[in-house]
């Protein structure tokens, strides 16, 4: 007895979650048009949509700790002008 409940609740979620999957994906395609529609800079903002969508970040990651010739730079300007440096020789190869 306990067991069939168990099952017709388990069924009656499943069916749900897909319910309420369904709705929040139609929910994000009008929220998204929306967006393009009133928006002014229709590319940006589709761009915009596209990266949250992936998971992708905005913004830079800050370099705390380099390498170099194995020793561990925590500088700054020491670790800027190492990639100016290589970039600059790497180009004139």
């Amino acid at each position: 007895m306990i067991s069939q409940f168990f099952k017709i609740n388990k069924e009656h979620y499943k069916s749900y979650c897909k319910f309420l999957s369904k709705i929040i994906k139609e929910a994000k395609v009008l929220q998204y048009n929306k967006q393009i529609l009133t928006s002014y800079n229709k590319t940006s903002i589709t761009w915009n949509i596209v990266k949250s969508e992936t998971g992708k970040k905005r913004g830079r990651e800050e370099i705390s700790l380099l390498n170099i010739n194995g020793k561990q730079i925590q500088n700054q300007q020491t670790i800027a002008n190492s990639f100016n440096d290589y970039f600059l020789t790497t180009a004139e190869k």
